[in-house]
């Protein structure tokens, strides 16, 4: 506005912006953000890929063992790449519990029992049948880290 002088009001030039609430909303974003981002880390399994280019290139595998999982909850456990004259498992079948489940405590036993007899075994490799329920997979690999197994991998039916 420009007063009767002839000159221009200063109240109407100096606007001051309010930016606290601007400030509260970009802090409570970097909040979520964070918190998400922790949130996904601690619910996240580290799984590598069981067959590759890494294992064509080193030549012999390491020994390992050959966990199926049926649509029934049934295990099948087999041993692979053992040293010559080592006696392995050839397709043991550990029974699901009812409704197809698989029985985390007969895994946990074959787990221990393998773990005894064939302490080189330090790798798994989980091949789920197609239409196996996630959980069930889940559940399976949640008992090998429980049985201290480090090196987990699945390899899917193809």
């Amino acid at each position: 506005m420009v007063s009767s002088s002839g000159k221009k009001d200063k109240r109407d030039l100096d606007f001051e912006l309010n930016l606290i609430p601007a400030i509260d909303l970009l802090s409570t974003c970097i909040c979520f953000l964070l918190f998400t981002a922790v949130w996904l880390s601690l619910g996240s399994l580290k799984m590598t890929q069981a067959t590759g280019e890494v294992n064509m290139a080193s030549g012999a595998n390491p020994p390992s063992l050959w966990i199926e999982v049926a649509r029934s909850g049934q295990l099948t456990l087999s041993t692979r790449d053992l040293p010559s004259g080592q006696r392995g498992l050839q397709n043991s079948v550990l029974s699901g519990s009812a409704g197809g489940k698989v029985d985390r405590q007969k895994l946990a036993q074959a787990l221990e029992l393998v773990k005894k007899r064939m302490p080189m075994i330090a790798t798994v490799i989980v091949r789920p049948e197609t239409k196996v329920a996630y959980g069930e997979v889940i559940a399976v690999i949640d008992s090998l880290k429980s049985a201290k197994i480090k090196d987990v991998g699945i390899a899917p039916e193809t």
